[in-house]
């Protein structure tokens, strides 16, 4: 029993210690990653940037991986990378700002963001209130309503989207072939339909259509 007990805590010591040089290592990159950047180094700290996302999926690292691509002159990178911040953190405002430097878009969805987070707020409260104070047909219901409107604005908000990566046509099918519906520029932020194979069906403002999936990237 002692010897099992011993060989645990062995164990148990191996994995925070191992867990606590991997730790130290990417703060370590991180931190080299950044001197790169303020040195006007921007590719080398985007290469370092990138070998973290491997390890790491944080707010600050999309957001200074998306400033690099950004020095770089990589639009449509750095927009998807502060998409992604955004996807971490929805009131990233230093990225929804920098997103509208870059393409003058103005498409983010803050009510339904506003709506979530007070219904999931409210939520939480009237289960409270239905715990403490069991007035079960009135707060079940709030409840319900509460949880019915933090699904949809979730749902709202969160939609798979895409970000162009290079300048494309929308197709009115699943072919270069096929008749182009509308020719759209890097950088914009497309709402996907329906996936298939490698084409995705996409909404952009009126229009709809078909667009390969190698020249765009999920958000």
């Amino acid at each position: 029993m002692i010897k099992k007990l011993t060989i645990l805590i062995l164990i148990i010591q191996s994995s925070i210690l191992f867990s606590k040089v991997n730790y130290e290592s990417i703060n370590q990159k991180y931190r080299y990653a950044n001197s790169l950047y303020n040195d006007n180094k921007f590719l080398e700290a985007n290469t370092v940037y990138k070998e973290l996302l491997k390890d790491i999926k944080s707010r600050d690292l999309y957001y200074n991986l998306a400033t690099s691509y950004k020095a770089l002159g990589s639009n449509s990178y750095a927009i998807l990378y502060f998409e992604k911040s955004l996807k971490i953190n929805p009131f990233d405002f230093e990225s929804i700002k920098s997103i509208k430097n870059i393409n003058d878009s103005n498409n983010y969805n803050f009510i339904c963001i506003i709506i979530y987070y007070t219904s999931i707020t409210l939520l939480v409260l009237s289960l409270i209130i239905l715990f403490f104070y069991r007035k079960l047909l009135v707060m079940t219901t709030i409840s319900i309503i509460f949880l019915i409107l933090s699904i949809f604005s979730y749902t709202l908000f969160n939609r798979n989207y895409v970000i162009l990566l290079n300048n494309s046509s929308l197709y009115n099918g699943m072919s270069t072939r096929s008749d182009t519906v509308v020719n759209l520029k890097e950088g914009m932020k497309l709402k996907i339909l329906e996936e298939r194979r490698d084409w995705y069906y996409i909404k952009v403002n009126q229009y709809k259509g078909w667009i390969n999936i190698e020249n765009i990237e999920k958000i």
